[in-house]
């Protein structure tokens, strides 16, 4: 009995003294939003303490039921994701995020652009068209190059040699 009343105790005291001060302590600043409306904030940590600095995320009110639903990997932009890691030290700007946002959304036009190009010469609608290359596949058809060196004493398909059986007298 006496160790758990001990420990009751010994649990009191430190959440007396040292957690609780610490959470009456600390003070968390908003550091940005992102374009989603998310708000990073910053516990600041204490040295003399040893306490690192915290970096954390809050969601708006509207999404929170979306995100614990949803947990997707791109609900945090990348730039904000390297700033709650310590990757980074000042957090991005709305510019900077604006800035990669547009470029993300040319890269993915550009993917269906192609996607779309390289669907329709599999159809085969682009091999007439002028101002199109198309891309031979098979080197031999294209020209009179052989792709490979071909020598009469080594085998070109493994186990060649020994399917011919020596002409029995």
């Amino acid at each position: 009995m006496t160790k758990l009343r001990d420990g009751f105790f010994r649990n009191m005291f430190n959440y007396l003294t040292k957690v609780r001060p610490a959470k009456l302590k600390s003070v968390e600043e908003v550091v940005g939003t992102d374009l989603d409306g998310n708000r990073y904030l910053v516990r600041r940590g204490d040295p003399s303490l040893k306490r690192k600095d915290v970096r954390f995320v809050l969601a708006p009110e509207n999404k929170v039921q979306d995100y614990l639903e949803n947990a997707k990997v791109d609900t945090v932009p990348p730039e904000w994701e390297a700033w709650l890691r310590f990757t980074r030290n000042d957090p991005p700007t709305l510019e900077e995020l604006e800035k990669n946002m547009i470029e993300k959304l040319k890269v993915q036009e550009r993917v269906k652009e192609i996607k779309l190009k390289e669907d329709m010469e599999k159809a085969g609608k682009l091999e007439g068209e002028p101002g199109h290359t198309v891309v031979a596949r098979d080197v031999s058809v294209t020209s009179d190059k052989v792709p490979y060196p071909v020598y009469d004493d080594l085998e070109r398909v493994p186990g060649e040699f020994r399917r011919k059986k020596p002409p029995k007298k």
